[in-house]
């Protein structure tokens, strides 16, 4: 289950499904074991994203809450997140979820 600007999404989601949610909106409750891989970015840089990709005011873009939406480009950028956090063992911040989805690198792909 996941609650979003009082919108609530029920529902099974599937390896690949993407929800994105702005700093602020987003809660979520599982029932049962889960997996995911979560992103954080600063506002900084989503502003520069919107400068020096989009050409863009930053001012002039909102990000809109998303439920269950699949991108096979966030996906792969995603997979491929995975695999390094796994191949250079970084020291990065990740939840327990994230770690137990490291473990085993043939489940993954990961060369």
């Amino acid at each position: 289950m996941q609650f979003q600007n009082g919108r609530v999404d029920r529902g099974i989601h599937r390896k690949g499904d993407i929800a994105i949610a702005p700093a602020g909106l987003s809660k979520w409750q599982w029932e049962g074991e889960d997996r995911y891989l979560g992103f954080s970015f600063t506002t900084s840089f989503i502003e520069k994203v919107a400068i020096e990709a989009l050409q863009t005011n930053p001012n002039r873009l909102s990000l809109a809450p998303q439920f269950r939406i699949r991108d096979p480009q966030i996906q792969q950028i995603g997979m491929i997140l995975l695999c390094e956090m796994h191949k250079n063992k970084c020291n990065c911040v990740i939840s327990p979820a994230i770690a137990s989805n490291i473990e085993d690198d043939n489940r993954h792909g990961c060369k």
